[in-house]
């Protein structure tokens, strides 16, 4: 995979253990997660954001991650996660009454907690969630891109692929995300 930061371009190694684990979480969506009482559940060409896993799931994540790194983090901390497709559109799931949802984005029961919003939504929302709050500082602004392909021609034909990537604090990183042969 390419890690590129404009048009500068380096390796970048994503050992198999991640990818394990969030096939694990992918399993774990479908059968243990839970939807908050007043979700209606995922619908079609639209994110679903209020995915809940079990706490338990976070600390494996977590351990997997570090062990990953080859224990170059000291911690990890993951408070959510985005769970994209590959090669279905939306990036989301097949949902029962047809198509696919948007990216699932998941939290762990008893850490965390998501509620759907707009983006036209003022924060802080006096009137909702921030009662009593009247203004914010903005800690970091971070973008990420998800652009899918399909391959025309050559050895690769007919494959699709994606390319994600994330901006954070000025630093654009990308990597193709891919089947394995």
């Amino acid at each position: 995979m390419k890690s590129c930061l404009g048009s500068v371009c380096g390796s970048l190694k994503m050992p198999l253990t991640i990818f394990s684990t969030l096939l694990a979480v992918l399993v774990l969506v479908g059968a243990a997660g839970s939807a908050a009482a007043n979700n209606p559940g995922p619908v079609k060409d639209h994110a679903w954001g209020t995915c809940q896993l079990p706490a338990s799931l976070r600390t494996t994540l977590n351990n997997a991650i570090k062990a990953a790194s080859g224990y170059k983090y000291s911690s990890v901390n993951a408070d959510f996660i985005v769970i994209h497709s590959l090669e279905l559109d939306n990036d989301g799931q097949p949902i029962g009454t047809g198509g696919n949802s948007g990216v699932i984005l998941c939290t762990f029961k008893l850490t965390t907690g998501a509620t759907t919003t707009q983006e036209t939504t003022p924060i802080p929302d006096a009137s909702g969630p921030h009662t009593g709050s009247t203004n914010i500082n903005i800690l970091t602004n971070q973008q990420q891109s998800v652009l899918q392909y399909k391959l025309n021609d050559g050895s690769l034909a007919g494959k699709i692929e994606k390319r994600v990537c994330q901006t954070t604090d000025g630093n654009t990183d990308c990597v193709r995300v891919f089947k394995q042969p």
